[in-house]
């Protein structure tokens, strides 16, 4: 089995970076294989800020769950500027 892949990074000073990785693994009889793709994740925490077009409650701005608080995660894949995501390739084989 062979698969490869490549990606394809821009950077904001104009400069292009691309890598590409081949990999090839043999699978013996009586056994299975896969790849398998893990992005890699951005984790953030904060708060979320809320503006409302009229006032609610007194106040145009709502912070939840209160300015400055880490209770909020967000948890996001990291992508490139051509959309792909960024991430780790993993091969595995079993016995059928």
């Amino acid at each position: 089995m062979k698969a490869s892949t490549s990606s394809t990074e821009k950077w904001t000073v104009g400069d292009t970076r691309t890598t590409t990785q081949t990999l090839t693994n043999t699978i013996r009889p009586g056994y299975k294989g896969a790849y398998w793709f893990a992005p890699y994740i951005r984790h953030s925490r904060g708060w979320l800020e809320v503006h409302y077009n009229k006032r609610n409650h007194g106040h145009y701005y709502w912070y939840y769950p209160g300015k400055g608080a880490a209770k909020v995660g967000v948890d996001t894949p990291v992508a490139l500027n051509s959309g792909e995501l960024k991430g780790v390739m993993y091969w595995a084989v079993w016995k059928c």
